[in-house]
């Protein structure tokens, strides 16, 4: 994987799969990414597997949520376990 082992500090980096622990790995990166690893997450998953990923956690920010709107052109209400109030 192309992202900073750091971003990754409480897990064995190198157990991890981009297959297998996709959810964790996009949610990290997206939250705690800088913009070559961004780079990596949106070369590695489609735009579909992105919002999924985001889309399965309550614990997203809204730096992450409003981002993932501007660039997906996503109506984050339709995500149900989105709890983040977004100014229009």
């Amino acid at each position: 994987m192309k992202v900073r082992k750091s971003i990754f500090w409480d897990t064995d980096f190198e157990k991890l799969s981009i297959e297998l622990d996709m959810d964790f790995v996009i949610h990290r990166v997206l939250t705690r990414g800088n913009i070559e690893e961004f780079k990596f997450i949106f070369k590695t998953y489609t735009k579909q597997q992105v919002i999924n990923a985001i889309s399965g956690r309550n614990n997203v920010d809204g730096k992450t949520i409003n981002f993932l709107k501007n660039l997906f052109d996503v109506d984050v209400s339709k995500i149900p376990e989105c709890r983040y109030q977004l100014r229009p």
